[in-house]
């Protein structure tokens, strides 16, 4: 706190300043904009509702003695209203009984001054509120991401807890069969068993590496080095590793970045960005499809836009905004059946976030699908 009063700057302070008098406006008005304070001005309990009802204020400075709707009054309607509740308040008065003072605490209001007041008994005063308001507001705004990451986190490990259910039940499954009456199978029951053993465990393993990803990456454990890269050798790299999967189901894979196409970005996130995309693409594109890298270069807004496409089954319209986010959980298999777990996609924009970039989504159901994403060209 102490760092925070010596660092304290008035310049862009809000603060509302209520009287009935104009000439007192003036005065106080004119001390606090040499202070560098947007001061507004308002000459009746009424107007004053309305403005602090309407626009943003740090504090507001509150005559009592005034017609209509008294500073008592006024002060009470804005505890009591949502918008206003949480704006400051200070008395201003000629009234310097202790019952005047206490039913101004009484109603709301955190500080009291008498007039005729001294400039500069005031100006500490207006600066202690401000300081505690500002420190309040940072309070408030972090109590509220907390709430955001406990309920993202909770949806998140409900997500984990459904996606792993599926393959361990099937591991367990084809696993008790297989001990039960493995004597009694074929050799080619045998084989089909432990090929659905296999794929499960795959699955398991690869939701477990995105969810220590995506762990690392929540607590900042990812390092993030941005270089000037490649995009046709790092498409290659991805084609090269996922080649194999794409030859089981007789899928075409191609590459139409060309060489010395660069970005600056972070090579391993893009890399698993890519992979994931790709590794998508062929799961939910049939026999004989085929599947593609393409870009787009925006040199006026240095970014390059890069596309993974597809000529696969499609997405519903209604399932589309729910691919990245953790508090939705849907799984489709691919049309081999393959097993995935969404938690891919929830990565991929962590990292194309960390790249300030954007991520979505371009589908038609029975057409196939575009996955595009941005990255910076340069560091500019």
């Amino acid at each position: 706190m102490n760092s925070d009063i010596k660092s304290f700057t008035f310049e862009g302070s809000k603060v509302l300043i209520v009287d009935d008098y104009v000439e007192n406006l003036k005065v106080l008005g004119t001390y606090l904009l040499q202070k560098a304070i947007q001061v507004t001005p308002a000459t009746s309990g009424k107007q004053a509702i309305l403005l602090a009802q309407s626009k943003p204020f740090d504090l507001i400075l509150l005559d009592i003695q005034m017609p209509e709707i008294d500073g008592y009054e006024v002060c009470e309607i804005l505890k009591n209203d949502e918008r206003t509740k949480d704006i400051p308040v200070i008395f201003l008065s000629a009234r310097s009984e202790s019952q005047d003072i206490v039913k101004g605490f009484n109603v709301g209001a955190v500080d009291y001054i008498t007039k005729p007041f001294n400039s500069e008994e005031i100006l500490s005063r207006i600066k202690n509120q401000l300081i505690l308001k500002n420190a309040l507001d940072i309070i408030n705004e972090q109590n509220l991401r907390l709430t955001e990451l406990n309920a993202t986190k909770d949806k998140f490990f409900s997500l984990i807890a459904h996606d792993l259910r599926n393959p361990i039940s099937s591991f367990r499954d084809s696993t008790a069969f297989l001990s039960k009456n493995y004597s009694e199978l074929s050799e080619e029951e045998k084989l089909e068993l432990i090929h659905s053993t296999n794929q499960s465990a795959e699955v398991v393993f690869s939701l477990l590496n995105d969810l220590l990803d995506w762990s690392r990456s929540q607590r900042g454990l990812i390092s993030f080095n941005q270089a000037e890269t490649d995009l046709y050798m790092l498409a290659e790299n991805v084609i090269s590793t996922l080649k194999g999967n794409a030859q089981k189901k007789n899928i075409r894979l191609e590459n139409k970045i060309p060489p010395n196409t660069t970005a600056f970005i972070d090579v391993s996130m893009i890399l698993t960005v890519l992979r994931n995309l790709l590794s998508n693409a062929i799961k939910f594109t049939p026999n004989g499809g085929k599947c593609y890298f393409d870009f787009e270069l925006f040199p006026e807004e240095n970014i390059v836009k890069i596309l993974v496409v597809d000529n696969g089954i499609g997405i519903k319209l209604e399932r589309i905004d729910a691919l990245f986010k953790t508090d939705k959980s849907f799984t489709t298999p691919g049309t081999n059946n393959e097993l995935g777990t969404g938690l891919g996609l929830i990565l991929c924009k962590e990292f194309i976030d960390r790249h300030n970039g954007n991520i979505w989504v371009e589908s038609e159901l029975g057409k196939g699908s575009k996955f595009i994403f941005t990255v910076p060209l340069s560091a500019e």
